[in-house]
């Protein structure tokens, strides 16, 4: 093997091992340098016998070629390139430029990429759809996918721009796939990378969502060959024509065949789900599938979904929804959406937020077996679909209930299952977040929630659970839309005394009352009960200034009782000590209410307000507002 690189001798070496271990045959070295036209083909391999032929052509995708500064000089080109053609507004092009340049990188700039440039934008006025075309020793191949242009060099090695991704992988291939037009029975190009950021996994990635892998006219296989590491397949002829629905599903290159599914699944590609679902039909199963792949499935659902494929959505649903991924174990951050199950929990969620009432009942058990999976993850994800399937529960139309009675009680019996398993399964987070829009509830079992729901662990679940204990104990005795047969009085003396031991949950409760107030005028009065009860709770600077806040929403309107602005005067007299930014914070409440009571001349004026100030750093930040 004279006149090689060390890394072709090493390639051609690997690949003899790669195929020997894959297919159980052993390939020798029959010819090298086999011409191929004006070109050669680097290496004909044969078996023993003589029987098969492969010819292998190796390419080097480098990203640092021997000369430092012909690389510097490309980069300015690649640059100047985008530049110019950004300025002209043409996107969407792969450009091969020369390997070496002998323009300098003053008139790359100031001339070289503007002739270019002109140059294919006179080009493309003439023919705005012109394909590939050459300019000067530049060549143009038209790329949709791309965004701007992507550019590459052709020589000895293959320097990959990165911006291009694969896309100019694809064009390097292109070019050695010519020279792999021989009569062999099989032709594979040996990819040898050297220093470029993509692994073989996303390379095989970006290939498989080409639509224009036909331009790779004689490679039946590309291999990526890192020297001294693992070979693999990141291309081949059969997997590309089955998803063209050209061939039979092929029986090797399972893990390239899996990536592609995985790869076209994310990215929605048409007719990806379809080949899944008659695979399915054929084999009995999604075990042709890995764990990853079932996970794009279900991934897939939910954009199945935006398409209004409900049906399609259904499917996969039931077929992931039993899946023995998760282990019980394997934990699932609390802000993904992964694991097979775990995506069927979510797509559960997609699936019941948008499906006809007439459907909701098929979907029960399927909420009832994830609300209580093995994995915490799961259940955690499960919540989601539960809270869908209760506020379906409390929907109404012309003040009846948009479901039957039997289903609604069904979905409350889940719901409240997994409502009493959350304290110990570490699951109340998750569990307040179902409360949102939950309205029709018994005394009992608001009492029972709150019971099991109280201590929460974040500032988020803390807002749901406070905007639930607001409308049961304030609203929903006088709630137009259900039948007024709820009694808040003990509900509120238990409030009371959550609020004056939880000073976070007395903070939240205090923001829920100012949203309310802000947003509903219409619910001030009713609201105004809580504003004494904060006021009395409200010792921390958030929970005061929320609360003050929401006092000047009432003393506008002119709804402060003496009541109330008594409390207002114990709140602001108790209030602190405070640091100086704590102070800043509820003095912006003190001054705002102020402007309020004077405004509409309430009995409690701003002077009284201020001068019940009793903290020193409370007084200074007042003072320094301009206000008192």
């Amino acid at each position: 093997m004279s006149n090689r690189h060390s890394y072709e001798k090493d390639a051609i070496e690997q690949v003899c091992s790669y195929l020997q271990t894959t297919r159980g045959v052993e390939y020798r070295i029959a010819a090298e340098h086999v011409p191929v036209g004006n070109k050669n083909c680097d290496y004909l391999l044969a078996l023993v016998d003589g029987s098969a032929t492969i010819a292998v052509e190796i390419v080097r995708l480098v990203d640092a070629p021997a000369s430092v500064e012909q690389e510097r000089w490309r980069s300015i080109l690649w640059d100047a390139l985008k530049i110019e053609f950004s300025k002209r507004g043409i996107s969407g092009y792969m450009v091969q430029t020369p390997w070496n340049l002998d323009t300098p990188p003053r008139d790359i700039r100031g001339m070289l990429a503007p002739k270019v440039a002109d140059a294919v934008a006179k080009i493309l006025r003439s023919n705005p759809h012109a394909v590939d075309f050459n300019v000067d020793g530049f060549r143009f191949r038209r790329a949709p996918e791309l965004e701007g242009i992507g550019a590459y060099a052709s020589g000895g090695a293959h320097w990959i721009d990165m911006a291009g991704g694969a896309a100019g992988i694809l064009e390097v291939l292109e070019d050695k796939d010519a020279q792999l037009a021989l009569p062999a029975t099989e032709r594979i190009l040996a990819a040898v990378p050297s220093g470029i950021e993509l692994n073989a996994n996303e390379i095989a990635r970006e290939l498989s969502l080409r639509k224009d892998l036909d331009r790779l006219h004689h490679s039946d296989l590309v291999l990526n060959v890192p020297i001294g590491d693992e070979v693999s397949a990141v291309y081949a002829r059969a997997v590309r024509d089955y998803f063209a629905g050209r061939t039979p599903f092929p029986t090797d290159h399972t893990a390239l065949i899996d990536l592609w599914f995985r790869a076209r699944l994310g990215d929605n590609r048409e007719g990806t789900f379809e080949l899944v679902r008659a695979l399915r039909e054929s084999k009995g199963s999604l075990g042709f599938l890995s764990v990853q792949a079932r996970e794009a499935l279900g991934h897939h659902g939910t954009k199945l979904i935006d398409q209004n494929r409900h049906d399609d959505a259904v499917w996969i649903l039931h077929e992931l929804y039993t899946d023995p991924d998760p282990s019980a174990e394997k934990p699932i951050h609390k802000d993904a959406i992964t694991t097979v199950r775990g995506t069927a929990a979510f797509l559960l969620y997609r699936i019941v937020s948008a499906a006809p009432v007439g459907e909701l009942a098929k979907f029960l058990e399927i909420a009832r077996s994830l609300s209580a999976d093995a994995n915490l993850g799961v259940r955690r994800l499960a919540g989601h679909a539960l809270m869908a399937l209760m506020h379906w529960r409390d929907c109404h139309k012309n003040k009846q209930p948009l479901l039957q009675e039997e289903l609604r009680l069904a979905i409350k019996r889940i719901w409240l299952e997994y409502i009493d398993s959350a304290s110990a399964n570490g699951l109340t987070d998750a569990a307040r977040h179902t409360l949102d829009r939950v309205y029709d509830l018994t005394e009992v079992e608001v009492e029972h929630v709150i019971d099991v729901l109280q201590y929460g662990r974040d500032w988020e679940s803390d807002e749901v659970f406070a905007r639930f204990v607001i409308y049961f104990a304030f609203l929903r005795s006088s709630d137009p839309g259900i039948a007024p047969s709820f009694d808040d009085a003990r509900l509120r003396e238990r409030l009371k005394k959550l609020l004056s031991g939880e000073p976070e949950l007395c903070g939240q409760v205090a923001f829920g009352l100012r949203k309310s107030t802000q947003e509903h005028p219409e619910i001030r009065r009713t609201l105004e009960p809580l504003l004494v009860m904060l006021f009395d709770a409200a010792r921390g600077e958030r929970a005061l200034k929320f609360t003050l806040d929401s006092a000047a929403f009432l003393a506008r309107d002119g709804l402060l009782s003496s009541g109330t602005e008594a409390a207002i005067l114990r709140a602001v007299d108790a209030a602190g000590p405070f640091k100086s930014h704590e102070a800043y914070f509820v003095a912006e409440g003190v001054s705002e209410l102020a402007n309020a009571l004077d405004a509409n001349r309430s009995s409690l004026d701003s002077s009284s307000l201020f001068t019940a100030v009793r903290d020193p750093e409370l007084q200074m930040a007042i003072a320094q507002r301009g206000d008192s």
